[in-house]
């Protein structure tokens, strides 16, 4: 039977670690919203990662495409450290 397991990702802050409001990964910025980054298959594992991105770094990284993939790369960097080896 295959395990789902969510994963929310953020940058650090004063706020509570279980809260709905949390620092935007990419500009600190306290923020609600998050965007579906990716899921990941591992044997009979399922991650789903969610990130933690204020509507102003949306906005940046779908206009920019350098921007976005720097991001990825930090996304992907912090996944694999702190999470999941990809």
């Amino acid at each position: 039977m295959k395990k789902i397991t969510s994963i929310d990702i953020c940058r650090k802050s004063h706020l509570p670690e279980k809260g709905w409001l949390q620092a935007c990964f990419h500009c600190y910025s306290i923020t609600g919203r998050t965007f579906d980054y990716t899921t990941i298959r591992k044997f009979n594992n399922i991650f789903k990662i969610s990130v933690y991105l204020c509507p102003s770094c949306q906005r940046k990284l779908k206009n920019n495409v350098l921007k976005y993939y720097f991001f990825t790369l930090d996304c992907n960097n912090y996944i694999e450290r702190n999470y999941i080896k990809i």
